[in-house]
This record gives structure tokens, sequence and C-alpha cells, in this order.
């Protein structure tokens, strides 16, 4: 709601815990459970030339702060795969893809000029959008270029298996 999240019993539809945290009604935090984790990225600052995400990790079980990392920069799309979370975001300085490690919130490696288009990945990798032009896959731990394209593609899905990703371009042709 307005004012925060909660965790509830599926069986009895008891609160187990509440954190209260002050969300902004431009943007909804974006949430993702890993294993004992529930990882929150939320908009820290109301600017909306300049803001910021606060990325949280809780304890599912308690709601108890495992870790949590301030980035400079919005973050629009959040993917979790791997042991890690990707978050990618732009402000008026720049758009960035930045990696963390989901066990403690350490940051992995962080790619300037690109654009995670969606809350996609694929076996492990990750297609981002270029800003000069182009779509670069990359492996989601390391951030190493698997390979490159031309064209530039949005990511709509990946197929269940993983070995393909769903794309389509600037006019939405598939």
């Amino acid at each position: 709601d307005a004012n925060g999240f909660a965790a509830y019993d599926s069986a009895t539809g008891e609160r187990l815990w509440r954190r209260n945290r002050p969300i902004f009604d431009y943007e909804t935090p974006k949430l993702a459970v890993s294993g004992n984790l529930l990882i929150s990225a939320t908009t820290t600052c109301g600017s909306v030339s300049d803001p910021d995400v606060e990325l949280t990790a809780y304890d599912t079980a308690t709601g108890a702060t495992r870790w949590s990392v301030k980035r400079d920069a919005p973050a629009y799309r959040m993917v979790v795969d791997r042991n890690v979370v990707a978050v990618g975001g732009g402000d008026a300085g720049e758009d960035r893809v930045s990696v963390y490690r989901r066990t403690d919130g350490k940051l992995l490696w962080s790619r300037a000029e690109v654009e995670l288009t969606a809350d996609v990945s694929a076996n492990g990798r990750l297609l981002l959008s270029r800003k000069s032009k182009g779509s670069v896959a990359v492996d989601i731990v390391t951030g190493k270029e698997l390979w490159s394209s031309k064209a530039q593609w949005l990511v709509a899905a990946a197929d269940p298996a993983g070995e393909r990703f769903i794309v389509g371009d600037a006019t939405g042709t598939l």
C-alpha cells in the first residue's frame, strides 16, 4: 500500500510482518523473492530529473533487513537470476545497468549507456539495448559480452528453456 509492504501467511491470511517504507506515488517498488530473501528496489528521491533507488534484501520469514545499497539512478527494471540482482534505469545523467550479489548486495559489475528493456533473463543472459544503437547479450553474473547485434531490440520475453529471447524492434514488430 502507500505506506509500505507486508508478508501474509497464505493458509490463514495472518500478517507475519510489515515494513513501513515511504513509497512515492509515481513509481511502484520492484519486488522479487529469491531463496529466503525478498529483494526490493524502492525509489528514495522524489526528483523527476535525478531519482535514486534503494535496493534492499529482507528475510522472508521475519522481515529483517539483510542488506541495503543505494544506487544513484532509478531502477525501472529488475531481474533476479543466478544469485544476482540486476537493475537498470536512467536519469538525466545516464542510463546504467548494475548487478549486485544476491546474498550481500556487493556490486559485481556496472555498465553505462545501456538499457535493461525488460525484467527478463534467459538462462543467465541479459539482452541490453545500447544507447548508441544495437543490442548486446551479456552474462548476468560477470557482465562479459557474449554477442552483439546492430539491431536495437527490446526484450519481450524468453522461452521457458531460456534458450531464446523473444524481441521486438522500436515499431513493436516481433
